[in-house]
C-alpha cells in the first residue's frame, strides 16, 4: 500500500507499525544479515493503526532473515520464518543466529542460508541472541504460551570452521 496517500477507509498496510526492519542487523564477511518482521495493520489516513495498536497480535505475523551483499545491496539469500523476527541477527564465525516471537532460536550457515540448528525456548523471544565463548544466550520473555517460563536461556554451540 505504498502507491500514494492512505484513504480514509481502513486498508491493510504491510508491513505495519511493528513490521519491516525492527531490530539490529549484523555484518560479517561482506554480507549484512537483516531480520524482518512481516506484520500487517489496518490503517487509514487518520491513524487507525495507532489507535488499535494493542489489538494486533504479533503472533499473527511472520518473519524473514534476509542476507544482502554489503557493497551492492544485492539479495544473496533469505529464509522465511513462521513467526516475526524481533530477535536481531548475531554472527559468530560462519553462523548467523536469530530468534523469533514464537520462541524459536535459529542458526543458519552465513554463506548459503541453510538451516543448521533450531531450538525452542520456554517462552517467546523479543531479544537479541548473544554469543560469548561457546555459549549462545537469549532472553525468553514473551509469555505467549501457557506456562511460559521467563528466563535467560543458554545453549552450548560448536563454531568450528568447516573446510
Amino acid at each position: 500500500n505504498d502507491t500514494g496517500p492512505l484513504p480514509r477507509a481502513r486498508v491493510s498496510v504491510c508491513p505495519g507499525l511493528l513490521g519491516g526492519v525492527e531490530t539490529p542487523a549484523a555484518v560479517a564477511g561482506g554480507r549484512v544479515f537483516v531480520p524482518v518482521v512481516d506484520l500487517c495493520y489496518r490503517e487509514n489516513a487518520t491513524g487507525a493503526a495507532a489507535q488499535s495498536f494493542q489489538q494486533v497480535d504479533p503472533a499473527s505475523g511472520a518473519g524473514r532473515l534476509v542476507t544482502l551483499d554489503l557493497k551492492t545491496g544485492r539479495l544473496l539469500w533469505q529464509r522465511r520464518l513462521p513467526s516475526p523476527d524481533f530477535g536481531c541477527a548475531t554472527v559468530a564465525k560462519d553462523v548467523v543466529f536469530t530468534s523469533t516471537y514464537d520462541g524459536s532460536v535459529y542458526a543458519f550457515a552465513a554463506g548459503d542460508g541453510r538451516q543448521l540448528w533450531r531450538a525452542v525456548a520456554p517462552a517467546g523471544i523479543n531479544a537479541c541472541p548473544v554469543v560469548v565463548g561457546r555459549r549462545l544466550y537469549v532472553a525468553a520473555g514473551v509469555p505467549n504460551r501457557p506456562h511460559a517460563a521467563l528466563e535467560l536461556v543458554a545453549y552450548e554451540v560448536s563454531l568450528a570452521r568447516r573446510k
